[in-house]
Order: structure tokens, then sequence, then C-alpha cells
């Protein structure tokens, strides 16, 4: 059964070789709940078409010529908020999924496994959720064994549960500084016993899924 999805979803095609752009942009024409609204070979030229492509969601390659996904993801988190970044590479997601992740991408898709996942990871981005494969989930999620009772906690936790901003986007959403949202973010940490910020987006997102099921986490 297909997933409702928020509106039509427009995806924007960043990878320095033609033939995976070609190769993905088949892919995604197959499912009709999504269409590619436009291509770029390089993360410059990506930003210099977004604006007039309007996507909700940017799949780029993670190594390329000049500025690569990880920075493009930054890049566009400043520029286009709104626009959802899913990372997909053939490079080791344990090395780099993470990083991704903390720059505020919504999700890492390995290449080989984009015809079983690209769909899977494509649905829970388009819902604001993360997306990893489930060895990466495992790896990197821990459940919290503590609770939040400051307002400001839970509040936290519920921006950063929607669409994974970076710590800049949380801090504007929160009406604070970046310094103070950290120690913020901080607290949060202590109070639910985790260890890192990544253990925070990724409980946040697992909270934000439950609540709006029937949304499946790819845990």
């Amino acid at each position: 059964m297909l997933k409702s999805l928020p509106r039509s979803q427009q995806i924007f095609l960043v990878d320095d070789e033609a033939p995976p752009r070609r190769a993905f942009a088949a892919l995604i024409q197959l499912d009709g709940r999504y269409s590619v609204c436009g291509e770029a070979e390089s993360a410059e030229q990506a930003l210099q078409r977004l604006s007039d492509a309007d996507p909700t969601i940017v799949l780029t390659d993670l190594k390329m010529v000049g500025p690569d996904g990880i920075q493009l993801t930054k890049a566009i988190r400043t520029e286009t908020p709104t626009v959802r970044t899913l990372v997909l590479s053939s490079h080791d997601e344990s090395l780099f999924a993470e990083r991704a992740i903390l720059a505020g991408a919504s999700g890492y898709v390995m290449k080989g496994d984009a015809a079983l996942q690209l769909f899977d990871a494509l649905d829970t981005v388009a819902h604001g959720g993360i997306h990893l494969s489930r060895p990466m989930w495992r790896a990197l999620y821990r459940e919290p064994s503590g609770s939040l009772s400051k307002p400001e906690h839970r509040r936290l936790l519920q921006i950063i549960g929607l669409g994974n901003p970076p710590l800049h986007e949380v801090a504007d959403a929160m009406g604070m500084g970046e310094t103070a949202t950290r120690a913020l973010l901080f607290e949060v940490m202590e109070a639910l016993n985790l260890h890192s910020e990544t253990q925070v987006r990724l409980f946040a997102a697992q909270e934000r899924a439950t609540d709006a099921q029937p949304q499946r986490s790819s845990a």
C-alpha cells in the first residue's frame, strides 16, 4: 500500500557523473508519487538551480568534484531550509552517515542498496524523518533511560524531530543563540542518558515517527 505523502514530491538530482543521474531519474519516475524536477553535476550548479527547480528533496552523491554532498547539505539547509537532503553514496555508511546526519541530511543510502531502499528512504524523508539502513540505525541508536521534565527540553526534541534541522535552525526556532541551544541539547542528552547529539537526533526522529503513525521508521 502506498504511503500518503504531504504533497507532490519533487526530486532534484546532484551527481558529477551523468549515468548515475540518468539511472536514478529513471528509477524515481517508476513511482508516480515522485518526479524529477532538475539535475546538477556539482554542488555549485545545484545551488544556482534550486530556486527555479523548487524541489522538496535533493538527492545528492557524497563524493563529487568540488564541494561534496555534506557541504552541499549544509549550504541547502542555510539557504533553503525547507528542502530536505538525502545523501546517496558508494562509500561505506559507517564512515559517513553520521557526518551527513549531523550536517542536517535526512538520510543516507548506499548506492548498492538503492534499488531496495530508495523509495522507503524518500518516504521517510518526505515525512520529516531520518532514514538509515537497519544495521546503521542499530549501530547509532540508543534507547533513552531517562525522561524530560522541562518544557524547553521537550520543545527542543520536537524541533529536532521535524526534519533533522542543523543546530543553527534549531536555535532560530527556539528563539535562542546557538551557544545556549547547544547547552540545552547537552541537558537533554544528560536527562535521557544519551551519549551524543546523533543519538538525540535519532531518538527525536523515532519519537516523531511513533507519534505520526502509520508512518514507519527505517529502524
